[in-house]
């Protein structure tokens, strides 16, 4: 049984389709021209949609993505979304990242920098803004990483926050720290609804949270 994600035709700016017939998702690959599983076990984002029903993904022009790690959900971003700018920042990533990042996939922009501060890359990441922001760091700090950074998401546009409970706090419950951090998103007013998604058994201690940036907040 396998997961298949489906993109309708986005000259029409429809959303994207679900299949939901299992636990694996593949996508075409631009490199290889075959179809490639999308593991939950590698990637949340593919972890995330098998979890929660309600999550969708859109059409997007352009994405900025926080944290390249191996770059396998970077890729199958990209081979979803062809013509589709994808600004990667990574301030670990080495000359062979960055050509694993782009091998046949000319819209993916890696950048050399630290997501603490998005003032130094500002001028890379469209004036209008980017419709998906996602950021995958696990630092003691991506809480306030991912708040600088929700500047470049343009209005309506989608959030996705993929926290690792064990790089802030090793003792005390994971779920709990991440409800109280659910809890502060909420206060800031950044989102009508935010939602939280426990990613286990495919990614132990992580959690997603999603949503659509509120009109007023940006």
């Amino acid at each position: 049984m396998i997961l298949i994600i489906q993109i309708i035709n986005p000259e029409n700016d429809e959303l994207t389709r679900l299949i939901r017939k299992g636990k694996r998702l593949f996508t075409k690959s631009l490199v290889s021209n075959k179809n490639e599983f999308w593991n939950p076990v590698h990637s949340k984002l593919s972890a995330l949609l098998l979890l929660d029903n309600s999550f969708r993904l859109g059409f997007y022009h352009e994405i900025l993505y926080l944290g390249g790690g191996h770059g396998t959900t970077v890729r199958h971003l990209s081979d979803l979304y062809p013509d589709t700018k994808i600004s990667v920042i990574e301030f670990g990533i080495t000359i062979d990242k960055i050509f694993t990042l782009i091998e046949g996939r000319k819209r993916i922009i890696p950048i050399m920098e630290d997501a603490r501060h998005p003032e130094r890359y500002s001028h890379l990441i469209s004036q209008t803004g980017v419709e998906m922001l996602y950021q995958d760091i696990a630092q003691r700090d991506q809480v306030d990483m991912f708040m600088k950074n929700l500047r470049f998401l343009s209005r309506g546009g989608l959030f996705i926050f993929m926290l690792k409970t064990k790089s802030i706090r090793q003792d005390g419950s994971p779920r709990q720290l991440a409800l109280d951090i659910q809890s502060y998103l909420e206060s800031t007013g950044m989102s009508n609804e935010i939602h939280i998604v426990d990613l286990a058994p495919f990614q132990r201690s992580h959690y997603a949270f999603w949503g659509v940036i509120n009109h007023s907040y940006i």
